[in-house]
C-alpha cells in the first residue's frame, strides 16, 4: 500500500505538467505506475443520448472526461514519453492508460497492443464503470459479441496478462470467463463505485471464476480520499449484497487484493507488495497501541475492518522513511497548505465558471441519463436486485 498507481489527465497536453507530475512523484519519494489517459475519440459520441437530446447550438459544450489530443500523433507521443522516461527512476514505473475501450479506435488498441508488448508495458483502462458507459458499448461496438468489449480488448491484441480493467461493474459472466482465460485482472474500486452509484461488481463471482481482483481508490473526485483501508473494507463486505452467505473474500483476501494484487498489475509481483528477503524495502507500520488495535485479536480482521489510516505512525518506500511520527519527512506540509490555500483563490473562480456552464447542461444530461435507463442492457448491479 505504498505504491500509486496514477491514470493522468493532461488536457490538453502539455510536456512541462508531464514532466511536473513525475518530478512531484520522485521529490516525494513515493513508488508510482504512472499512466498517461488518452483517447482518440469525442467525448460526446461516448456517452449514451448526449447528441440526440442536446440541442446543436450547446453541443459545442459537451465534453469527456477525456478528450483527444489535437494536433498530436498519439502513438509516436506514447513511444516518445516511454522510451524517453521509462528508467529515469527506479520507483517511477511506465504503463499506459487508454481512457476506456469504447472511446478509442481499432487502429489506436492495435499500435498500443504492439507497444505494450514490445516494452512489456501494463495498460489500465477504465471498463464498464456505470450503467451508461455498457450501454454505449453495446450500441456501438453490436458488431463483437453481444457488444462485448471484451471481446473487442481481445479481437485488437490487448487482452493479456498486461492488461488490468479498472471498476469491471457491468460485467457479463462469460466476459468474466473471457478475462480469467487470458490471464488479464480486474482492479475494483468499491468506494468510488458507491458514490458514483455505479453500482457493485460481482465481486464474488470473479473469486469464483479464478480471478483475483486488485483494489484502486479512484480519483479524488470519486472518492475523495485516497485511502486504501476504505477500499479494503468495502471490497470485504459488499459481497454480502448479493449473496448473504459465509465465504469470501475474507478480510486476508482484502489484503493480498491491496498489496499482492496490486503489484501484479504493474507487473512488478516479485518485487514490491510483500516482505520478503530480496524484495523492496516497501511497509507501513502500524501502531498497535491505537484503539483499533486493542484488544489484538486479529492482525488481517483489525487492519481492514477498524484500521482507517490514523494507525499509520511510518511509512518506508524503497529504504527510505517517507513519513515518521506522522508526519511527511520528504515535503513542508505547512509550506503545501499555504501554497493550496492561494491557488483555491483562482480555483474556486474557475470552478464557479464550470458550475453555471454545467447547470445550463443539466437538463439534458438528466434526459439523457433517464433515456439510459429505459434500455435493457441484460444485467444489473445495483443492491436488492443484484445478479452476482
Amino acid at each position: 500500500m505504498t505504491t500509486v498507481q496514477d491514470l493522468a489527465t493532461i488536457y490538453p497536453f502539455d510536456e512541462g505538467h508531464l514532466e511536473a507530475i513525475l518530478q512531484a512523484y520522485e521529490d516525494i519519494g513515493i513508488r508510482c505506475v504512472f499512466a498517461l489517459q488518452f483517447t482518440d475519440t469525442a467525448g460526446a459520441k461516448s456517452i449514451p443520448f448526449w447528441e440526440e437530446v442536446v440541442p446543436a447550438e450547446r453541443r459545442g459544450a459537451l465534453a469527456g472526461a477525456v478528450e483527444p489530443f489535437q494536433g498530436v500523433d498519439l502513438p509516436k507521443l506514447l513511444r516518445d514519453i516511454v522510451t524517453s522516461r521509462r528508467r529515469r527512476h527506479p520507483r517511477i514505473t511506465l504503463a499506459l492508460g487508454p481512457t476506456s475501450p469504447e472511446r478509442c479506435t481499432p487502429a489506436l488498441l492495435q499500435d498500443l497492443a504492439e507497444l505494450s508488448d514490445t516494452e512489456k508495458l501494463p495498460v489500465y483502462t477504465h471498463i464498464y464503470e456505470s450503467r451508461a458507459m455498457t450501454l454505449i458499448a453495446r450500441q456501438t461496438h453490436a458488431a463483437e459479441d453481444r457488444g462485448s468489449l471484451i471481446s473487442y480488448l481481445k479481437r485488437v491484441g490487448l487482452l493479456t496478462p498486461r492488461m488490468n480493467l479498472a471498476h469491471s461493474v457491468w460485467m457479463l459472466p462469460a466476459e468474466i470467463d473471457t478475462i480469467a482465460q487470458a490471464g488479464a485482472h480486474v482492479v475494483l474500486n468499491p468506494v468510488g463505485n458507491l458514490k458514483t452509484r455505479s453500482g457493485v461488481a460481482p465481486i464474488r463471482t470473479y473469486l469464483r471464476k479464478g480471478l483475483r481482483p486488485a483494489l484502486g481508490c479512484d480519483n479524488c473526485s470519486c472518492s475523495d480520499a485516497q485511502n486504501m483501508f476504505q477500499s479494503m473494507k468495502l471490497f470485504a463486505g459488499l459481497a454480502a449484497v448479493s449473496q448473504p452467505e459465509p465465504g469470501p473474500p475474507t478480510a486476508a483476501d482484502a489484503i493480498w487484493s491491496a498489496t499482492v494484487g496490486g503489484a501484479r498489475t504493474a507487473g512488478l509481483e516479485g518485487q514490491i507488495g510483500a516482505l520478503q528477503p530480496g524484495m523492496a524495502a516497501d511497509l507501513s507500520i502500524i501502531d498497535l497501541t491505537d484503539p483499533s488495535f486493542v484488544p489484538l485479536n486479529s492482525v488481517a480482521r483489525q487492519i481492514v475492518f477498524t484500521e482507517a489510516g490514523r494507525g499509520v505512525e511510518t511509512v518506508i518506500v524503497d529504504g527510505r522513511v517517507v513519513i515518521a511520527d506522522r508526519k511527511v519527512t520528504t515535503i513542508d506540509e505547512r509550506a503545501l497548505r499555504e501554497e493550496v490555500a492561494d491557488l483555491m483563490k483562482v480555483l474556486r473562480r474557475d470552478i464557479e465558471a464550470v458550475t453555471k456552464r454545467t447547470d445550463a447542461m443539466l437538463p439534458y444530461l438528466m434526459e439523457a441519463q433517464r433515456k439510459t435507463w429505459q434500455v435493457d442492457i441484460g444485467l444489473n448491479r445495483y443492491v436488492g436486485n443484484g445478479n452476482d
